[in-house]
């Protein structure tokens, strides 16, 4: 909860101060979210599965994974904000809608949660993870000129 306040107050901030600075905290601070949140889904939607060590009977609960694309959603949002005021690649401005869509896919379709729908979302995940860093390396270049 003390994080959420902290970043509220970072948003605030950044549109607040009108700062080069402030918006570049902003860019990496959303990012490293936007990484968590994509390993964390991973690890949820394969707690399901028996091969893995983090292995749960009943699995880890896949309504945090909508809470999870939400979330998603709006940091979203605040790189296709910030993308006014630095310069941000498009990929890498529309990956968190692409992640939210494809864990919401993951959750939504099956009816019975099969291990094939469970090994799909963390695959997608992990991808989607591996993504987020490349890009983030590579835009971080134009972002820090």
């Amino acid at each position: 909860m003390p994080l959420i306040i902290l970043f509220s107050l970072l948003i605030i901030a950044v549109f607040w101060l009108d700062s080069l600075p402030v918006y570049r905290i902003l860019y990496v601070t959303a990012n490293l979210s936007v990484l968590i949140i994509l390993f964390t889904a991973a690890e949820i939607l394969s707690s399901f599965l028996p091969f893995v060590p983090w292995y749960q009977v009943n699995g880890l609960s896949p309504v945090v994974i909508i809470y999870l694309a939400v979330w998603l959603s709006i940091f979203g949002v605040i790189q296709s904000a910030l993308s006014k005021y630095i310069k941000i690649g498009r990929p890498l401005k529309y990956l968190p809608f692409a992640g939210a869509a494809l864990l919401s896919l993951s959750i939504v379709l099956p009816a019975d949660f099969s291990p094939a729908i469970q090994i799909f979302g963390s695959v997608a995940a992990l991808v989607l993870t591996i993504v987020q860093v490349i890009l983030f390396a590579l835009n971080f270049k134009n972002v820090f000129k």
